[in-house]
């Protein structure tokens, strides 16, 4: 009895990790179609998908421009 729960289970955890995997998958799919839009379309364009893009890619932001410095947090003197 207790074997098939845990055959239960192993058959659920790999539905669930099959899941996952289909909608990396998918998401990925979407990215690489809009980066495609992105270097097809006009500069104005460009820069509003790349925002897009960017600000749904977790862990992705936009790059600094070459003239300008990284702004740091000023330390409290407490």
């Amino acid at each position: 009895m207790k074997l098939a729960g845990i055959e239960k289970r192993k058959a659920t955890l790999k539905e669930n990790e099959d899941g996952r995997k289909k909608r990396r998958e998918l998401e990925t799919l979407k990215l690489t179609e809009r980066i495609r839009l992105y270097s097809s379309s006009s500069s104005e364009d460009q820069d509003t998908l790349l925002e897009e893009v960017l600000s749904e890619t977790p862990g992705c932001s936009l790059p600094m421009p070459s003239s300008s410095k990284p702004i740091r947090a000023k330390k409290s003197s407490e």
